[in-house]
């Protein structure tokens, strides 16, 4: 099974912001017979959503004072995940994440206030992204959104 090399935390307030009941890790997919199906789920300042639009960050990280803001995670595909925090501080931010998983992640950097979809990378499996995002001033806010049709496995950081 794949590791990550980045320190990672046990499964993060699981589908707390959600209303109704909680639903385990287990049964989020249900695989095809005789396919065997990735136990193992590890978020480290991700946040799962079942659907588009759940599970949106709430909190901020200011990247000019708290520094780079470190995200890593293994988890079924299928399902989106968004970064812990609403990213703000500077004007440009520099970031890479790196796709461990079998399948094409799709990072999005989203508006934090009206959701705009800001720019967009499809990462292939073993791949890197490395590039930039310019905001209009420091205290506008984004999010990172990521998305594979297969189970995934990535790190990376904002700066």
């Amino acid at each position: 099974m794949r590791k990550l090399f980045l320190t990672l935390m046990p499964l993060l307030f699981f589908y707390g912001s959600m209303i109704g009941p909680s639903v385990s890790a287990n049964e989020l997919v249900s695989p095809p017979e005789n396919v065997e199906m990735q136990t193992e789920v590890m978020l480290y300042n991700l946040t799962p959503g079942l659907t588009r639009g759940t599970s949106l960050p709430t909190a901020n990280w200011n990247v000019a004072s708290s520094g780079r803001n470190t995200m890593s995670g293994t988890y079924s595909g299928g399902y989106y995940l968004y970064s812990n925090y609403n990213i703000l501080g500077k004007n440009t931010y520099n970031y890479y994440f790196h796709n461990q998983g079998r399948g094409t992640l799709e990072i999005r950097m989203r508006n934090s206030v009206n959701h705009a979809v800001l720019k967009t990378h499809f990462v292939s499996s073993g791949s890197t992204i490395t590039s930039s995002l310019n905001m209009t001033d420091r205290n506008s806010r984004f999010y990172y959104e990521f998305y594979s049709t297969v189970d995934y496995v990535f790190s990376g950081y904002v700066q």
